[in-house]
């Protein structure tokens, strides 16, 4: 590809649950966890593929009336995918 590096850009939105909101002291700390988490993420897939990512949206459940109730990774994952889905229609 001539030696020019291609780069991209992965747009990212987060979201925190009340348990996750609590266990770090509130919602800027749950926050700012997690985009140290993803900087750190970013610096491998950076290197190795040429993918940036960028936090577009960031949302934390500050109740513990969040819609999360699975403890199970495969009904969590479907949790998250229809709360996600029904939130970016809106």
């Amino acid at each position: 590809m001539n030696g020019v590096p291609v780069s991209f850009s992965v747009e990212l939105a987060t979201e925190a649950d009340f348990e996750y909101v609590i266990a770090l002291g509130g919602s800027n700390n749950a926050n700012n966890e997690i985009l140290n988490i993803l900087n750190q993420v970013e610096g491998l897939y950076q290197s190795e593929l040429g993918l940036t990512f960028e936090v577009v949206f960031q949302h934390t459940w500050n109740t513990a009336s969040d819609p999360y109730i699975s403890t199970a990774p495969s009904a969590m994952l479907q949790e998250f995918t229809g709360i996600g889905t029904a939130t970016s229609a809106t």
